[in-house]
């Protein structure tokens, strides 16, 4: 699997193992500066369901699959409805985790980037670094942290709480487009100006809260990605949980700019 991205899921039947979820929003820049384009994901994509940290879709882990889904495409969103293998110990046991994190779980979606562009500068303004026109998601996993944007829990028991929250979100986006096309200008929140550069929380390796200005570690070039790995074990990051994000994160830029990472791995394992 080339890629992965956050995204946040709940219980759906607790009885029957099922779950439903919005795991993308088209046209957002997420916290890795990426926008996922309306189109992007296929409308009936079949995806597995692993136990957790891509286990069934990385090679060197080749755990079996705790479920599957299809992912569906409604109102501008990616809706994920899934079902855990509730016939096997290994499925019962990989929902049981689910359910028990509840709302602090969140989720992975697994995919290939088929086809991607270099954002304009409109969207760069807004923090984007990367337009991402094509997807093939194959599998999604429980993670520790997310970093999509717009995702959240559906109704789960019928289907006019879910056409509920999708009309709720359509809304804002007619709203948005009426102010944009007055002249309105909306400055994306969350961004700090470093050098002359204006930054997002996905220009940062290490974000422990919702506020940019706690963030630490830019990452948005080769020679910033050179930097903070260099100063990896100088730069204080008490949130356990937002570190082991970082290093992830630090990591996966790393390897987007071909910059060997052997040392650093050995030097600071997980």
């Amino acid at each position: 699997m080339a890629e992965t991205k956050q995204i946040h899921l709940e219980v759906k039947d607790a009885e029957k193992g099922q779950v439903e979820a919005i795991v993308s929003t088209f046209g957002v820049v997420d916290r890795d500066g990426d926008i996922i384009l309306d189109g992007a994901i296929v409308d009936g994509t079949k995806v597995t369901i692993s136990d957790f940290g891509h286990s069934s879709a990385l090679p060197f882990l080749s755990s079996k699959p705790a479920g599957k889904g299809v992912i569906h495409i409604a109102e501008g969103k990616a809706i994920l409805v899934g079902q855990y293998f509730m016939s096997t110990a290994h499925g019962r046991e990989a929902f049981e985790t689910v359910k028990a994190m509840g709302g602090q779980q969140e989720w992975s979606i697994g995919y290939d980037v088929v086809k991607k562009q270099a954002p304009d500068e409109e969207m760069r303004t807004k923090g984007a670094r990367r337009v991402l026109e094509k997807l093939a998601v194959k599998e999604v996993s429980p993670v520790l942290i997310g970093a999509g944007l717009g995702t959240g829990t559906l109704g789960t028991k019928d289907f006019d709480a879910r056409k509920a929250a999708l009309a709720e979100a359509q809304r804002f986006e007619t709203t948005r487009a009426r102010l944009l096309r007055a002249g309105v200008q909306i400055k994306a929140a969350g961004t700090r100006t470093e050098g002359g550069a204006t930054l997002t929380m996905g220009d940062y390796a290490y974000c422990p809260t919702s506020d940019i200005e706690d963030c630490k570690l830019p990452i948005q070039d080769e020679a910033h990605v050179r930097a903070a790995l260099s100063r990896w074990n100088q730069t204080d990051m008490p949130d356990a949980t937002a570190r082991a994000a970082a290093r992830r994160k630090l990591l996966a830029a790393a390897h987007r700019h071909a910059i060997n990472t052997d040392d650093f791995e050995k030097a600071n394992p997980r």
